[in-house]
């Protein structure tokens, strides 16, 4: 199994199946065989028809394929290939408060939000903050907020639901604190769901990793995140577990 960095991209070929174009080197990467592929993303996935196409880096998806496995088109992410499957991301949500996302769409984006998003763009992961009111259970979407490079802005999108939850605390008073417990118990549920919260992770260089054991006392976190002044030289790659596996790699074995 072979991970890479590919740009995920939607395109109109006026075929009334779902279709994915995929680069000759992935392709013999995966040792497929037939002329289908299942395609994952968080907890989306499809089937598309199989087709060649001569870039390096670039998968192109049918519209309607693209649209069903809930992503944008344009992003940069992991690509792992298995026979019979193809896994893009990994998926990862943020649970915030409404008043975080509010803060954000009056253009208040906190400097170390903007060195965590920055930190997973170079890591090819696809992050998105969410809170309470943005999760549709019956369509099996959470409206989320990326932030949108080539449009320099935060942009929302019905996103699958994540491979990784980061609970930044979303909803702690009132009928949200309820709505929050309810909603925690329902995200775990999700088969292969990561849960980190932020009393067990360290941000370095930007991404996320858990905490080691010898960085634990209890279920706190003794060694407090990395600030933005060293994350300028330490932006990590990937995204780790505390046996330093990277987390996409082994997120995609289902």
């Amino acid at each position: 199994m072979t991970a890479n960095y590919y740009i995920v991209k939607s395109v109109a070929d006026g075929s009334s199946t779902i279709t994915v174009s995929l680069p000759e080197g992935l392709l013999a990467l995966g040792k497929l065989k037939g002329n289908t592929l299942r395609i994952k993303a968080g907890n989306s996935e499809i089937t598309a028809t199989i087709r060649k196409n001569q870039t390096q880096r670039e998968i192109y998806i049918s519209e309607q394929g693209l649209k069903r496995l809930g992503l944008p088109s344009g992003l940069k992410l992991q690509a792992i290939v298995a026979p019979g499957y193809l896994r893009l991301g990994p998926v990862i949500g943020v649970f915030v408060g409404r008043g975080y996302l509010k803060n954000i769409e009056e253009g208040g984006s906190h400097f170390r939000l903007m060195g965590l998003v920055e930190g997973n763009r170079r890591a090819h992961t696809l992050l998105y903050l969410f809170s309470l009111r943005d999760i549709n259970w019956p369509r099996g979407r959470i409206n989320g907020t990326y932030y949108n490079y080539e449009e320099n802005r935060w942009v929302q999108h019905p996103f699958p639901f994540p491979d990784v939850l980061y609970d930044r605390a979303g909803g702690f008073s009132g009928e949200a604190e309820k709505n929050a417990r309810g909603l925690r118990r329902r995200l775990q549920g999700i088969p292969g769901l990561k849960n980190l919260t932020a009393s067990t992770i360290l941000i370095s260089g930007g991404c996320i990793r858990p905490c080691t054991n010898m960085e634990m006392s209890g279920n706190i976190c003794r060694k407090p995140p990395y600030t933005i002044g060293k994350i300028s030289r330490r932006c990590c790659r990937t995204i780790r577990s505390s046996t330093s596996r990277p987390v996409p790699a082994a997120m995609a074995a289902g």
